[in-house]
């Protein structure tokens, strides 16, 4: 899309697991956000996870938080999450306790056991 176009509309996600991504016209977004009124959450201040979890992470790590989240999240074991991602009960103890980093290969079969980018467990 051209970057006159764009300037037309707006981008909006819906969608936590796996978000859909909709460019929508500017003169929409009124209607939109119209009908989301009533679903609105007023008095909350969104606070970010790094800074909700900034210790754990310290204690932890961001990789080892995020791996056991969303292993607890798919309500898989150790074990079970070894096994479809290729690796030991062990290796995934290690990752979530801060121990063992996530190597390349890894965090690519995890992304793919959790549907996620490889990037959210590296870096």
């Amino acid at each position: 899309m051209s970057g006159l176009a764009k300037k037309h509309h707006i981008e909006i996600r819906i969608g936590a697991k796996d978000p859909k991504l909709f460019l929508v016209p500017k003169q929409k977004v009124k209607g939109i956000e119209s009908l989301l009124a009533e679903y609105e959450i007023r008095g909350k201040k969104m606070i970010p996870a790094d800074e909700v979890f900034a210790d754990l992470d310290k204690k932890y790590s961001k990789a080892g938080n995020v791996l056991a989240g969303f292993r607890l999240r798919d309500s898989l074991t150790q074990a079970e999450l070894a096994r479809k991602a290729g690796t030991s009960q062990p290796v995934i103890a290690a990752i979530e306790t801060g121990s063992r980093k996530v190597g390349k290969s890894l965090a690519f079969k995890l992304a793919k056991v959790f549907k996620v980018d490889f990037r959210i467990f590296v870096g």
